[in-house]
C-alpha cells in the first residue's frame, strides 16, 4: 500500500485548524485535487504489445495461441481438423488449422475502476484521500505485487505514479498553504 509522506503539511494544516476550523475545506479540495490526477494518472495504458495481437505462435507446438484484448477479453484460437493424406495408401493425418478466434468477456476494465474518494471529519480535523481499485488483477498489474513481466511491458505502479506525481502535489499543497494563509490575513477565500 502505498503512503505520501505529507507531515510538514500536516503540522501546517493541525495549526491552521487549530487557528480557526473554517479552513478545514482547503484541505479537503487539495487532497481530493490530488487524488484525482493521481488516478488519472494510473488510468493511462501503456502500449498495447505482442500479447495484445492475433498471430502469437506456441514456440514448442507451433500451433496458434489466443491473445489478450483490453476492454474485452481472452480471445482463443478456434482449429478445425483437416485430412492430410500421408505418404503410404490408406494412412490418414488430421492436422488442426486455425478458423479464427473466439472471445472469452474476461477483461475487468481495469482502467476504469481506478477511483479515489476524500474522507473527512470536521470536528475532528482529520482528511484522507483513497485512490483505489477493485479489479482483481490489479495488484498484479499496478500494485505492489506487480508481475515482471507487467513491469516489462510499461505498466505504472501506484508507487511509480505516486513519486512521478510528487512536484504536482507539491504545487497543490502549496497553493492551499496560499489560500489558508489569504484567508487567515483577510477573512475569506
Amino acid at each position: 500500500m502505498s503512503s505520501l509522506d505529507l507531515t510538514q503539511w500536516e503540522d501546517f494544516a493541525q495549526k491552521a485548524f487549530s487557528l480557526d476550523k473554517a479552513c478545514f475545506p482547503f484541505f479537503v479540495d487539495a487532497l481530493t485535487e490530488m487524488s484525482m490526477i493521481t488516478v488519472g494518472e494510473l488510468r493511462e495504458y501503456p502500449p498495447a504489445t505482442e500479447a495484445n495481437q492475433p498471430g502469437r505462435v506456441d514456440p514448442l507446438t507451433g500451433r496458434p495461441v489466443g491473445y489478450y484484448e483490453r476492454g474485452a477479453g481472452w480471445w482463443y484460437p478456434i482449429y478445425k481438423s483437416q485430412a492430410v493424406p500421408g505418404k503410404r495408401l490408406g494412412i490418414v493425418r488430421h492436422i488442426p488449422t486455425l478458423q479464427g478466434y473466439k472471445l472469452r468477456r474476461s477483461s475487468e476494465l481495469l482502467a476504469k475502476r481506478w477511483a479515489q474518494t476524500v474522507i473527512g471529519n470536521q470536528q475532528a480535523g482529520f482528511v484522507e484521500a483513497v485512490v483505489g481499485n477493485n479489479a482483481s488483477y490489479a495488484d498484479f498489474v499496478q500494485g505492489e505485487r506487480q508481475a515482471d513481466f507487467h513491469a516489462g511491458r510499461g505498466w505504472e505502479t501506484v508507487d511509480a505514479a505516486v513519486e512521478k506525481l510528487d512536484m504536482e502535489y507539491d504545487e497543490i499543497l502549496s497553493k492551499m498553504i496560499d489560500d489558508v494563509v489569504a484567508y487567515m490575513q483577510t477573512g475569506r477565500a
